[in-house]
This record gives C-alpha cells, sequence and structure tokens, in this order.
C-alpha cells in the first residue's frame, strides 16, 4: 500500500464468513441451499449496496461511492 495515500484511504475492512451469502449470490446468482423465500428476500435486501470487482467485494457507501 505504499503507493495510496493516507488522504484517499478511509477505511478498510476483511469481509468475514458473514458476507459468504451475499458474496455467493452476486458471482453465481443463486442462494446457498436451505434458503427459504423469505430469506431468499432478505438476501436482496441485504446485497443491494454491494459489488463484486475484480473478485473483491465492495459495499457502496453512504455519499454512494464504493
Amino acid at each position: 500500500m505504499e503507493g495510496l495515500l493516507d488522504a484517499q484511504l478511509f477505511a478498510m475492512r476483511v469481509a468475514n464468513n458473514h458476507f459468504a451469502d451475499i458474496i455467493h449470490f452476486l458471482t453465481m446468482g443463486t442462494t446457498l441451499e436451505g434458503y427459504t423465500s423469505q430469506h431468499k428476500k432478505q438476501l436482496v435486501v441485504r446485497m443491494t449496496n454491494f459489488s463484486i470487482i475484480a473478485s473483491h467485494l465492495y459495499k457502496m457507501g453512504s455519499d454512494e461511492i464504493l
């Protein structure tokens, strides 16, 4: 990270297993097995602010910047 200016780095977090279902849905287009229709609806709502770019999971901020 030597080329990254401190002024540009706001926050960085490593995704844990909590985001596994979102990552799976965004990459495969399907939910994990055993999901009820209610769980599927909740997943769709949760994943709306997330994107996968070059195998990395990003969340849209409140300022609408990744």
